[in-house]
């Protein structure tokens, strides 16, 4: 889902990021909804960013 982001060499996605990249990942609006209300869904939802470190992936969320 986040290939091509990750290969622009970025390290950090902020929220409007991730979700313009899940609307691309699963473009039919029903199915893009029906993760959205599922567990996958909450959390894009409450992430604030994601990083990707030297070794590591990590998202971040709201305490």
């Amino acid at each position: 889902m986040f290939f091509q982001f990750l290969e622009s060499g970025k390290r950090l996605m902020k929220h409007k990021n991730i979700m313009e990249e899940l609307e691309g990942t699963i473009q039919d609006k029903g199915e893009r909804d029906k993760v959205l209300e599922g567990l996958l869904g909450y959390i894009m939802s409450c992430t604030h960013e994601a990083a990707r470190g030297a070794t590591f992936r990590c998202i971040c969320r709201e305490a």
